[in-house]
Order: C-alpha cells, then structure tokens, then sequence
C-alpha cells in the first residue's frame, strides 16, 4: 500500500506540475494575444488615418483640378466671346468699306 499510496501521490504531483504549467502557458497565450490584438488594433487604425488623409488629398486634387477646368472653360468662353466679336467686326469693316467705295463710285460717276 505504501508503494502505491507514494506512486499516487508522485503520480498526482506529476499532474499538478503539468497543470501549473499547462496554466502558465495558457497565461501566456492569453497575453500573447490581447499584444498581437492590441497591435493589430494600431495597424488597423494607423492604416485608417492613412487611408483618410490619403481621401481627403485625393478629394482636394479633385476639387483643385475641378476648379482649374471651371476657369480653363470660363477663359475658353470669354476667347470664343472675342473671336465672335471679332468676326463680326471684321465682317462690318467689310461692308463699311464696300459701302464707301460704292459712295466714291457714286461720286466720281457723278462729276
């Protein structure tokens, strides 16, 4: 009895060792992961803030470049304004001229 009563109690102490260190490993996962969600958490925000400021400037490029077009077709239009006129003013000059020589011809008929 007393050998098997010391085989138990080596035999217990055997799983009480393995238990203590089955708890201390599982101590240590447990840390282990609330480290790595801890840091996945900061990857996962760092990548957001990047993410957003890298919006927020594609956003003002966008707004930028909107802009540069909004002033490129107001100049367009104000250059096809001025064509018009001068087109127009040419053609007058046209018939201005071609009024006064008529005028002249009428003249020089007339004397």
């Amino acid at each position: 009895l007393r050998g098997s009563n010391e085989e138990l109690q080596r035999s217990l102490r055997t799983s009480e060792d393995r238990a203590s260190q089955s708890a201390e490993q599982a101590s240590q996962s447990a840390e282990l992961a609330t480290q790595l969600k801890e840091a996945v958490g900061g990857l996962q925000d760092d990548l957001q803030r990047k993410f957003n400021q890298r919006a927020a400037a594609l956003e003002a490029a966008d707004a930028e470049r909107a802009d540069e077009i909004s002033a490129l077709k107001a100049s367009l239009a104000r250059s096809q304004a001025a064509a018009e006129a001068a087109q127009m003013l040419a053609e007058r000059e046209g018939e201005a001229r071609q009024a006064a020589e008529a005028a002249a011809a009428e003249a020089v008929a007339a004397e």
